[in-house]
């Protein structure tokens, strides 16, 4: 009876046993192990989105500003019309220059043309002053002879007046009124010739006027054709001009007279990101 107890607690430890080890080989082949050695580095996080690289600040390209005008010479009175202009020309944007470089040419057409016609206004202007000053000349010129002229009449008629005091009433009254109307003729001449003095001078002060006008005028329009070869005010990297619908100012663009702005130099050590 001993016996038989002592191998049956055998036997139940061996089957005890038995299940623990099977137990644990099952266990150990469906475990992954999850541990790795720890190392130190930067850990960096990445989140792509759409959107534009943009220069904090940025010096503008300009294209030729229109001077005012205070007067004019001719029909223009010395305005240029404002108009806008086309590229015609310009460097490939990322183009890296320094300054004083090549950027872009503008087409001159249209403002050609109005140079060519204020040269032509100005040209008619001289010739018409010339006129006025030659004409003005001779015409004084005969006034005063005219008055000299009336001088001696009017001289002749005193001494005519002299000689006839002896002469009847009749004779010497006929000398007193001949006297008079000569003295009242050079008095009308003196006056015509002042008048036409005054109006004389201020005809040619309008048209020196209006050539120094058109003189300036021509002088601006010059200056400002020489501005359609835009070059860099200072070194940089060109970036093309945005428009508000998203599209940029290059060759063939239309450029408007109130917003210059040819092309930018992006300062490239200060950027910021806008995203859409």
């Amino acid at each position: 009876m001993k016996r038989t107890l002592i191998t049956t607690a055998i036997v139940a430890g061996v089957i005890i046993i038995a299940m623990i080890l099977f137990n644990r080989l099952g266990s150990s082949k469906n475990t992954t192990s999850f541990y790795t050695d720890v190392k130190r580095g930067p850990f960096e996080i990445s989140v792509s989105n759409a959107g534009d690289l943009e220069a904090e600040k940025s010096i503008d390209i300009m294209g030729p500003q229109i001077q005012e005008q205070s007067g004019g010479g001719g029909r223009d009175r010395g305005h240029m019309r404002l108009q806008s202009f086309k590229i015609q020309d310009i460097v490939p944007e990322g183009t890296v220059v320094n300054e004083g470089d090549y950027i872009a040419q503008l087409d001159r057409t249209e403002y050609d043309n109005t140079l060519k016609s204020a040269i032509e206004n100005l040209n008619t202007l001289k010739s018409s002053l010339e006129m006025a000053i030659l004409d003005t000349a001779v015409t004084l010129t005969n006034l005063r002879d005219a008055i000299k002229n009336q001088a001696i009449a009017v001289e002749e008629a005193g001494i005519t007046l002299e000689q006839s005091k002896f002469e009847p009433p009749a004779t010497i009254r006929q000398a007193e009124i001949n006297l008079d109307k000569q003295q009242r003729a050079l008095e009308q001449r003196i006056k015509n010739y002042e008048l036409r003095k005054a109006r004389a001078l201020t005809n040619i002060r309008n048209s020196k006027r209006e050539l120094a006008d058109g003189q300036a005028l021509a002088e601006n329009l010059q200056n400002f054709l020489s501005q359609f070869t835009v070059k860099a005010p200072s070194q940089g990297m060109v970036i093309y001009k945005e428009e508000f619908n998203g599209s940029k100012r290059k060759s063939g663009s239309q450029v408007n007279p109130f917003d210059r702005v040819i092309a930018t130099l992006p300062d490239l050590t200060s950027m910021i990101s806008k995203t859409f």
